[in-house]
Protein backbone atom coordinates (compact mmCIF):
# COMPACT_ATOMS: atom_id res chain seq x y z
CA UNK A 1 0.00 0.00 0.00
CA UNK A 2 1.32 3.45 -0.96
CA UNK A 3 0.07 6.74 0.48
CA UNK A 4 0.77 10.27 -0.64
CA UNK A 5 0.69 13.09 1.90
CA UNK A 6 0.44 16.72 0.85
CA UNK A 7 0.80 19.77 3.04
CA UNK A 8 -0.55 23.03 1.68
CA UNK A 9 -1.11 26.58 2.84
CA UNK A 10 -1.23 28.18 -0.60
CA UNK A 11 -0.17 27.29 -4.11
CA UNK A 12 -3.10 25.81 -5.98
CA UNK A 13 -1.49 26.42 -9.39
CA UNK A 14 -0.04 22.92 -9.75
CA UNK A 15 -2.08 20.92 -7.24
CA UNK A 16 -4.43 19.33 -9.78
CA UNK A 17 -1.60 18.25 -12.16
CA UNK A 18 0.35 17.02 -9.13
CA UNK A 19 -2.49 14.82 -7.87
CA UNK A 20 -3.27 13.63 -11.39
CA UNK A 21 0.38 12.58 -11.82
CA UNK A 22 0.23 10.14 -8.87
CA UNK A 23 -3.41 9.23 -8.23
CA UNK A 24 -3.26 5.96 -10.18
CA UNK A 25 -0.03 4.92 -8.43
CA UNK A 26 -1.15 5.39 -4.81
CA UNK A 27 -3.85 3.86 -2.64
CA UNK A 28 -4.70 6.94 -0.59
CA UNK A 29 -3.96 10.67 -0.79
CA UNK A 30 -4.06 12.80 2.34
CA UNK A 31 -4.21 16.56 1.82
CA UNK A 32 -3.53 18.47 5.03
CA UNK A 33 -4.12 22.18 4.61
CA UNK A 34 -3.52 25.06 6.98
CA UNK A 35 -5.37 28.34 7.21
CA UNK A 36 -2.75 30.09 9.33
CA UNK A 37 0.83 30.86 8.28
CA UNK A 38 3.71 29.82 10.57
CA UNK A 39 4.54 33.46 11.15
CA UNK A 40 1.73 35.46 12.69
CA UNK A 41 2.24 39.19 12.62
CA UNK A 42 0.40 42.25 11.40
CA UNK A 43 3.38 43.93 9.73
CA UNK A 44 6.65 42.90 8.13
CA UNK A 45 9.74 44.73 6.90
CA UNK A 46 10.10 44.40 3.15
CA UNK A 47 12.77 46.28 1.21
CA UNK A 48 13.36 48.60 4.16
CA UNK A 49 9.65 49.45 4.44
CA UNK A 50 7.07 48.28 6.95
CA UNK A 51 4.06 46.82 5.15
CA UNK A 52 0.93 44.94 6.19
CA UNK A 53 1.43 41.21 6.34
CA UNK A 54 -0.28 39.86 3.20
CA UNK A 55 -3.38 37.70 3.43
CA UNK A 56 -3.58 34.39 1.59
CA UNK A 57 -5.42 35.18 -1.67
CA UNK A 58 -6.49 31.56 -2.19
CA UNK A 59 -9.34 29.75 -0.49
CA UNK A 60 -7.60 26.41 -0.25
CA UNK A 61 -10.31 24.72 1.81
CA UNK A 62 -13.07 25.61 -0.64
CA UNK A 63 -10.95 24.50 -3.62
CA UNK A 64 -10.12 21.13 -2.05
CA UNK A 65 -13.71 20.41 -1.10
CA UNK A 66 -15.02 21.33 -4.55
CA UNK A 67 -12.41 19.22 -6.38
CA UNK A 68 -11.78 16.20 -4.15
CA UNK A 69 -14.50 15.81 -1.51
CA UNK A 70 -16.28 13.06 -3.50
CA UNK A 71 -13.11 11.14 -4.35
CA UNK A 72 -12.88 8.16 -1.97
CA UNK A 73 -9.13 7.96 -2.48
CA UNK A 74 -8.57 11.50 -1.14
CA UNK A 75 -8.83 12.54 2.52
CA UNK A 76 -8.87 16.28 3.23
CA UNK A 77 -8.11 17.61 6.73
CA UNK A 78 -7.30 20.97 8.25
CA UNK A 79 -4.13 20.79 10.31
CA UNK A 80 -2.25 23.73 11.78
CA UNK A 81 1.47 23.25 12.38
CA UNK A 82 3.58 25.41 14.62
CA UNK A 83 6.76 24.74 12.65
CA UNK A 84 7.79 23.07 9.39
CA UNK A 85 10.29 20.95 11.36
CA UNK A 86 9.06 17.31 11.35
CA UNK A 87 5.76 18.46 9.87
CA UNK A 88 5.60 15.50 7.50
CA UNK A 89 6.42 13.07 10.31
CA UNK A 90 3.52 14.50 12.32
CA UNK A 91 1.20 14.35 9.31
CA UNK A 92 2.17 10.72 8.71
CA UNK A 93 1.28 9.85 12.31
CA UNK A 94 -2.03 11.69 11.94
CA UNK A 95 -2.83 9.78 8.71
CA UNK A 96 -2.06 6.51 10.49
CA UNK A 97 -4.38 7.42 13.35
CA UNK A 98 -7.16 8.39 10.91
CA UNK A 99 -6.98 5.03 9.12
CA UNK A 100 -5.76 2.84 12.02
CA UNK A 101 -3.16 1.34 9.70
CA UNK A 102 0.29 1.99 8.19
CA UNK A 103 1.22 1.74 4.52
CA UNK A 104 4.31 0.03 3.10
CA UNK A 105 5.37 3.34 1.49
CA UNK A 106 4.52 6.99 1.96
CA UNK A 107 5.25 9.79 -0.49
CA UNK A 108 5.62 13.30 0.93
CA UNK A 109 4.58 15.96 -1.59
CA UNK A 110 4.18 19.70 -1.90
CA UNK A 111 1.41 21.04 -4.16
CA UNK A 112 3.86 22.16 -6.87
CA UNK A 113 5.49 18.74 -7.32
CA UNK A 114 4.41 16.89 -10.46
CA UNK A 115 5.66 13.47 -11.55
CA UNK A 116 6.21 12.51 -15.15
CA UNK A 117 4.95 9.24 -16.62
CA UNK A 118 6.21 6.22 -14.60
CA UNK A 119 8.55 8.36 -12.46
CA UNK A 120 6.94 7.30 -9.19
CA UNK A 121 7.27 3.63 -10.20
CA UNK A 122 10.97 4.16 -10.92
CA UNK A 123 11.47 6.03 -7.65
CA UNK A 124 9.90 3.10 -5.76
CA UNK A 125 12.03 0.61 -7.68
CA UNK A 126 15.19 2.55 -6.81
CA UNK A 127 14.19 2.67 -3.14
CA UNK A 128 13.56 -1.09 -3.14
CA UNK A 129 16.91 -1.78 -4.80
CA UNK A 130 18.66 0.34 -2.18
CA UNK A 131 17.42 -1.89 0.63
CA UNK A 132 19.74 -0.27 3.19
CA UNK A 133 18.00 3.13 3.08
CA UNK A 134 14.57 4.14 4.39
CA UNK A 135 13.87 7.07 2.09
CA UNK A 136 14.78 8.52 -1.26
CA UNK A 137 14.48 12.11 -2.44
CA UNK A 138 13.70 13.08 -6.03
CA UNK A 139 15.25 16.29 -7.28
CA UNK A 140 12.74 18.99 -7.91
CA UNK A 141 12.81 20.77 -11.24
CA UNK A 142 11.15 24.15 -10.86
CA UNK A 143 9.40 25.72 -13.80
CA UNK A 144 7.80 29.14 -13.98
CA UNK A 145 4.53 28.84 -15.84
CA UNK A 146 2.09 30.54 -18.10
CA UNK A 147 0.67 33.68 -16.48
CA UNK A 148 -3.11 33.41 -16.77
CA UNK A 149 -3.70 37.03 -15.76
CA UNK A 150 -1.23 38.65 -18.16
CA UNK A 151 -1.82 36.08 -20.92
CA UNK A 152 1.94 35.63 -21.27
CA UNK A 153 3.78 32.39 -21.71
CA UNK A 154 7.24 33.16 -20.40
CA UNK A 155 7.88 29.60 -19.25
CA UNK A 156 11.42 28.81 -18.19
CA UNK A 157 13.25 26.43 -15.91
CA UNK A 158 14.89 27.66 -12.72
CA UNK A 159 18.45 26.32 -12.29
CA UNK A 160 18.69 23.35 -9.91
CA UNK A 161 19.22 24.37 -6.32
CA UNK A 162 19.46 22.57 -3.01
CA UNK A 163 15.81 22.02 -2.37
CA UNK A 164 14.00 18.89 -1.25
CA UNK A 165 11.64 17.47 -3.82
CA UNK A 166 9.20 14.60 -3.35
CA UNK A 167 10.36 12.07 -0.75
CA UNK A 168 9.38 8.40 -0.79
CA UNK A 169 9.72 6.49 2.49
CA UNK A 170 9.74 2.73 2.98
CA UNK A 171 7.82 1.90 6.15
CA UNK A 172 9.42 -0.99 7.98
CA UNK A 173 7.55 -2.75 10.77
CA UNK A 174 10.35 -2.14 13.27
CA UNK A 175 10.45 1.62 12.54
CA UNK A 176 8.81 3.57 15.33
CA UNK A 177 8.36 7.00 13.77
CA UNK A 178 9.34 8.97 10.74
CA UNK A 179 11.28 12.07 11.75
CA UNK A 180 11.61 14.68 9.02
CA UNK A 181 13.37 17.99 8.71
CA UNK A 182 11.78 21.06 7.13
CA UNK A 183 10.85 19.05 4.04
CA UNK A 184 9.86 15.41 3.83
CA UNK A 185 13.44 14.16 3.99
CA UNK A 186 15.01 12.55 7.05
CA UNK A 187 16.07 14.90 9.82
CA UNK A 188 19.20 12.88 10.50
CA UNK A 189 21.00 12.38 7.20
CA UNK A 190 23.36 9.56 8.17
Amino acid sequence: MIWAIYRIHYGLDFLEPSIKSIINEVDKIFIFYSKDPWIKTRHINYKKKTIDFPQNPENVESFLISKYNKNEKVIIKNYECKTPDNQFGDLFNLACSITNTKPKYVLFMEPDMVFGDKQLKFLKLELDLKFWINSIIARQIEIWKFDIVKKENDTYRIPLRKRIGPVLWKIKKKNKDIVTGFGGGPKNKR
